[in-house]
């Protein structure tokens, strides 16, 4: 609706020198040992996104990068890259465990996006395990609503089978007047917690 972006403006991109300067002065500040790339879009729609990691993690910094990205424009090219350039770990945004799930979730996507995700995070667990290291991480997370809460089998499966390091399940945060219709009804509440109780799973 009215909170669609004009064409103009979805060509804007944040310079590269502002984001190195921002870098560059919070680094002089001293204490600063993670960055976590994340926020209202896809990290990696940013033409820049690799320079951006690459100078970040320049200048002998030792300083964590965490990507949050729904994993969607990876491919084994930018994989290398990762790996060239140190990234720490990727929180990555499926919310489902399956493609008809994901689809319903993500209506301006298919189900070959849903398995070109998974394919490539195998990627990634296959060179970790190749190369004998321990990053990137995987952390999946998952937002749950009423249209893929019974999807958690799936979801835990998933992760598994990609070889995350960790799952976050979190509740919708709702858009009021907007996404409420997407928040669990009571039973629906009662039957995810139950679900969780009852394999152990830990609740924070």
């Amino acid at each position: 609706g009215e909170k669609t972006m004009p064409d103009w403006e979805k060509k804007l991109t944040l310079p590269l020198g502002l984001m190195k300067g921002v870098f560059d002065d919070l680094a002089k500040m001293g204490g600063l040992r993670q960055v976590k790339l994340v926020g209202g879009g896809e990290p990696f729609m940013h033409p820049g996104i690799l320079k951006i990691v690459e100078y970040i993690k320049g200048k002998d910094r030792h300083i964590e990068i965490d990507i949050n990205t729904n994993f969607s424009l990876i491919d084994e090219r930018i994989i290398k890259e990762i790996f060239r350039l140190g990234v720490d770990s990727f929180t990555v945004s499926v919310w489902a465990g399956s493609p008809e799930v994901y689809t319903a979730v993500h209506p301006n996507q298919n189900e070959h996006t849903f398995y070109k995700i998974k394919d490539m995070l195998r990627v990634i667990s296959e060179e970790k395990k190749r190369l004998s290291l321990f990053h990137p991480k995987i952390i999946i997370h998952d937002v749950i609503s009423n249209l893929n809460y019974n999807d958690l089998d799936r979801m835990i499966e998933f992760a598994l089978e990609v070889g995350a390091n960790d799952v976050q399940l979190v509740p919708m945060d709702p858009v009021k007047g907007r996404t409420e219709g997407l928040l669990l009804n009571e039973g629906q509440r009662k039957e995810l917690l139950d679900y969780i109780k009852s394999n152990g799973l830990v609740v924070s």
